[in-house]
């Protein structure tokens, strides 16, 4: 039931990071590629100032980031799903009378956390 379970949770993070990936890809980007060419094109003409240029630049770059970042949740997904959940295997045992880490915080890939307004910042 466990390997359900994870399988089940893998499959759903798998299919929208997919959903995610095909909407930067197909809608998101080139709209904002168009975007940038044409206030480019209209700083040429003089007829828009260097910061909306600037602005439509970084929104392109903030978006090829987030596409970059699906990508790889699609990626770490379906390995894990090929793999049959089988991820961690180069992690060495736990000693002897130790108790092993649960098998949910080693084996399920996770979308890293974000932090909250007032949480201080971990120390490394």
């Amino acid at each position: 039931m466990t390997l359900r379970d994870r399988a089940a949770s893998a499959v759903d993070q798998y299919a929208n990071a997919r959903l995610m990936a095909a909407e930067f890809r197909d809608e998101m980007l080139p709209r904002a590629k168009k975007s940038y060419t044409l206030m480019v094109e209209k700083y040429g003409l003089m007829l828009a100032s260097y910061p909306r240029v600037l602005d439509s630049q970084k929104k392109l770059f903030e978006l090829q980031a987030e596409y970059i970042a699906a990508l790889e949740g699609v990626w770490t997904n379906g390995l894990a799903l090929q793999g049959y959940l089988l991820t961690d295997g180069l992690e060495a045992p736990a000693r002897p009378g130790e108790m092993d880490r649960p098998i949910r915080e080693t084996n399920v890939p996770m979308p890293e956390r974000t932090m909250s307004p007032g949480e201080p910042m971990p120390r490394p």
